[in-house]
């Protein structure tokens, strides 16, 4: 969902509490909640609730939207539209059905400011090197096309053309320009020392290269010479700070699971049937039995590239070799082979 209409409650638990404020289209809010428009207020209000009946109801297709408030805690919802609660109620989940994956986590404490997008430290400075990019032009274009300036104007019958207006001053590069006497024609100069915008720019890119993607993740080396090693070792300390991605959807992904195995424990009731594959044994069951009230789960989020699953290997043989590990532990964890038995078969 749209993250500016979510309005979540933390706790020492994590979620307990939340607001949902969204604009629906009338029609589909109509159908989902069983509401009908009143025509001379043009509200939705439920069955029944039309105080005359000169009040009809409009038939579910009008156009437009409606504002909806959902509001969801461990244990209660209510679900107000247009100023009307149109269902409320325990819904059984054990939990807000709502998990929150953040990007980069802030150390306040605030919970409207404990986090932000990764990209947010770029909101600014970007546009702020669009500016000074289009000074930059700017610049150039005044100083490759300068703008005259006539000082020391001829008397006034001199300045009045025939018309009666004052005489047009047309400039063309390379041809002469006639003058009265006293008359000068120069162009406009900054004076003083003109502001380097060159610095100013610079500056702006290396504090989006900190802020921001570093160019190292493009393939980009820092200077012309860089050697691998120093590349490699640039990638990895950028890729520190993308890391916690990594790990707050491993964290959301592991609530999303875990509201699974309630529903299917306390809601639905009967064995649930996923396809897993036909190396996986095709369909898999999950039973209210099979979970027991256990919703304990742990997700494994891992952005690999090609040269992370090299590294990870040979460490993963080094540890072997040196008789530290097992090999159904290098197989397993650092391979991500699902059946280390099989693979040794």
């Amino acid at each position: 969902m749209d993250v500016l209409t979510f309005y979540p409650l933390e706790g020492e638990h994590g979620l307990e509490a939340c607001l949902e404020i969204t604009e629906r289209p009338k029609r589909l809010v109509m159908q989902r909640y069983g509401l009908i428009e009143d025509r001379t207020t043009g509200r939705l209000t439920p069955v029944g609730g039309v105080a005359s009946a000169a009040a009809a109801a409009v038939p579910a297709g009008d156009g437009g939207s409606v504002r909806v408030i959902e509001y969801w805690d461990d244990e209660y919802f209510a679900c107000v539209v247009d100023g009307h609660v149109a269902k409320r109620g325990r819904h059984g989940y054990g939990q807000a059905p709502y998990s929150l994956a953040y990007g980069d986590q802030t150390p306040s404490r605030d919970p409207a400011k404990a986090s932000a997008s990764m990209l947010a430290p770029m909101l600014y400075l970007v546009p702020l090197l669009d500016r000074l990019i289009t000074m930059k032009q700017n610049a150039v274009h005044l100083y490759a096309y300068p703008a005259p300036k006539l000082t020391g104007c001829a008397s006034w019958e001199n300045s009045i053309g025939d018309n009666g207006r004052p005489r047009p001053i047309e400039f063309r590069p390379g041809h002469i320009f006639p003058l009265y006497p006293g008359e000068d024609l120069s162009f406009l100069q900054w004076t003083g020392t003109p502001p380097d915008l060159e610095e100013v720019i610079a500056l702006t890119r290396s504090l989006i290269e900190q802020a921001g993607v570093p160019s190292v993740l493009f393939g980009l080396p820092p200077t012309g010479s860089a050697s691998g090693y120093l590349l490699n070792q640039l990638i990895n300390a950028a890729r520190v700070s993308f890391n916690q991605i990594s790990r707050h959807a491993e964290r959301a992904l592991e609530r999303v699971v875990a509201l699974l195995w309630r529903l299917v424990e306390q809601r639905i009731g009967e064995t649930v049937y996923v396809h897993a594959g036909a190396t996986a044994g095709g369909w898999l069951g999950l039973s209210p039995k099979d979970i027991g009230g256990y919703y304990g789960c742990r997700v494994q989020v891992r952005a690999l590239a090609p040269a992370d699953t090299i590294a990870e290997g040979s460490f993963a043989a080094g540890m072997v070799n040196a008789k530290l590990a097992s090999r159904r532990w290098a197989m397993q964890e650092k391979l991500g082979i699902a059946n280390p038995d099989a693979m040794q078969d």
